[in-house]
């Protein structure tokens, strides 16, 4: 129980010490308000006045452009310098990036143009085979007696290699329902 008025002794002297020092304040406030507001206008007028008098010359906490110091301007010209050059690089390096991924991009495509060309060629050459009655076997036959998978005599009137009219195959039903 001691513990608890202490605590709470000691809130109410902190409370009331900061009651009286802000009573003092708005008291001291009250009394020299207008030796404040003066000195703090004439204080206003002269920095807008002569921003660079010879009281002016400690340090400024913000700077606006036209105050800034020559060697400042040294300083912001070769940083936005050196910042140009380092964006310059990765552009560079980002174009040289994406031409890299182009021409590996360009590669599999070709690569996979071919294996795709390569499987349909082999799957042309074994879709027809050897047909009844054409008597050719696949070691005799020659790229002159069968075009596309047909014999040249079926059709005598084809003058040229241009594709014509194709009837559909007909398969038959092997073992199936």
């Amino acid at each position: 129980m001691d513990a608890i008025n202490a605590v709470s002794y000691f809130l109410n002297r902190s409370i009331h010490f900061l009651n009286q020092s802000l009573d003092f304040a708005g008291a001291y406030l009250k009394e020299n308000a207008n030796a404040i507001v003066f000195l703090l206008t004439v204080v206003y007028f002269v920095r807008t006045r002569f921003p660079k008098s010879k009281w002016s010359k400690g340090y400024l906490l913000s700077s606006s452009p036209d105050i800034k110091t020559s060697n400042e301007k040294k300083k912001s010209s070769n940083l936005q310098e050196e910042i140009r050059r380092v964006r310059q690089k990765q552009q560079e390096i980002a174009a040289e990036r994406a031409k890299e991924a182009e021409i590996n991009r360009k590669e599999q495509k070709a690569k996979e143009r071919d294996r795709k060309n390569h499987i349909a060629k082999e799957k042309e050459s074994d879709m027809f085979g050897n047909r009844l009655g054409d008597g050719a076997t696949p070691s005799t036959t020659s790229s002159g007696a069968r075009s596309n998978g047909r014999n040249s005599t079926t059709q005598p009137l084809r003058s040229s290699n241009t594709p014509s009219y194709r009837p559909t195959r007909r398969n038959p039903n092997r073992g199936g329902t």
